[in-house]
């Protein structure tokens, strides 16, 4: 509920042979005086409002978008995670390629290096949707770039009462950076499949 604070806010979803769990972080720009879980619950109705809609997109119908968990990590002590059931099967009539290839949102920042960077693996796409390799453009490609722009927007509850943006966060040195812009990548890349039930 402090301004500087940061959060961290995971978008967990399922498909017939794998779970998936995507991790976003926003740092805390304007508050009001509330028990910290108020503030998680109104950073999770701000999600849900401002992209939900936009993951149940770009996914099949054989995925479901499962829910949205968060927590502040930042200042510790961390809370506890707090969760919204989301339950929404994905929008697109097609079979999807192995859950291990994915398209890759990648979040830039003003700097240079890896440290600067992060990337959002999507699982679900088609093979209707690639030639040699590359994502084609046409309906599949306009809702990633609508997903991407509303990743790079600034979440916002009850007006502008409480707002948090988008960061990069390194755990090693517990420091943000802004991020600029979420890109689309246009090649097909493929994750690492975990452990069952762990996510890819």
């Amino acid at each position: 509920m402090a301004v500087g604070s940061i959060y961290e806010l995971k978008v967990r979803s399922s498909a017939p042979e794998a779970q998936m769990v995507n991790v976003l972080h926003y740092v805390q720009v304007t508050a009001v005086a509330e028990p910290e879980s108020a503030t998680v619950d109104a950073l999770l109705a701000a999600a849900d409002a401002a992209f939900s809609q936009e993951f149940v997109d770009v996914m099949p119908n054989t995925y479901v978008l499962t829910d949205f968990s968060a927590n502040r990590i930042i200042p510790l002590p961390r809370t506890l995670d707090q969760q919204v059931i989301i339950s929404s099967a994905g929008a697109r009539a097609v079979t999807p390629l192995p859950a291990e290839c994915c398209v890759v949102l990648t979040k830039r920042t003003a700097f240079a290096g890896r440290g600067y960077r992060g990337r959002i693996y999507l699982s679900g796409l088609a093979q209707s949707d690639t030639a040699n390799g590359l994502i084609i453009a046409g309906a599949y490609a306009t809702a990633l770039a609508a997903l991407a722009t509303k990743l790079d927007n600034t979440l916002a509850s009850n007006g502008n009462v409480r707002t948090w943006d988008p960061v990069i966060y390194r755990r090693a040195t517990a420091q943000y950076t802004p991020i600029q812009s979420v890109v689309v990548r246009p090649t097909v890349r493929a994750q690492r499949r975990r452990q069952a039930g762990v996510g890819i």
